[in-house]
């Protein structure tokens, strides 16, 4: 059965029009496009009206991760992620360059601006507030950083990531995680 990380709504999620990188390793079984629904991995956001931000499967692209940021702005990947092997998936903001990477290399660059704060949203991990739809598969070593660690092709972390001061959320592969404070 499908387990979910939530807390309240937090500031430290709500990355404004600024820079920030949301990184994790994913593994499952079955094409991506059985996944149900809109399977959620990590977001921030209420409703389609509202402008945070979300890490998901749309049932429009069944086939793409997507990432909505703002309103209803998708940016989708080009990849198609692998079923039964684990991999490293990178979305980050630096500036106005957006960029998904799979395994270190860049899959996939947009220019925005929009706006990713909702005072609203629950945020979670394995599961989408927006359209109620629960990830089947792993999820490890997440993090969300309130800055862009890698603007451009990179080394995926092998080891556990470590906390710093730009660590806004740090999921460890022994199934601990920690959030840099307490939500508010």
């Amino acid at each position: 059965f499908p387990v979910t990380i939530a807390g309240p709504n937090s500031v430290d999620f709500r990355f404004g029009t600024g820079n920030f990188t949301i990184e994790w390793w994913m593994y499952f079984t079955g094409a991506w496009n059985t996944q149900s629904g809109s399977t959620g991995i990590v977001g921030q956001k209420q409703s389609d009206a509202t402008t945070g931000w979300v890490v998901y499967r749309d049932g429009g692209q069944p086939t793409k991760m997507n990432f909505r940021l703002g309103a209803q702005n998708n940016f989708f990947t080009v990849s198609t992620p692998s079923p039964d092997a684990w991999y490293h998936w990178c979305v980050e903001r630096s500036g106005t360059t957006v960029r998904w990477y799979l395994n270190g290399v860049i899959d996939n660059t947009t220019t925005s601006s929009y706006n990713t704060n909702d005072s609203t949203g629950v945020f979670y991990v394995g599961f989408a507030q927006t359209w109620s739809g629960y990830f089947n598969g792993y999820i490890e070593d997440m993090r969300i950083s309130n800055t862009a660690r890698y603007n451009g092709a990179f080394t995926p972390p092998t080891a556990p990531h470590t906390y710093d001061s730009n660590t806004k959320f740090l999921l460890g592969s022994a199934g601990t995680y920690i959030f840099d404070r307490t939500f508010v």
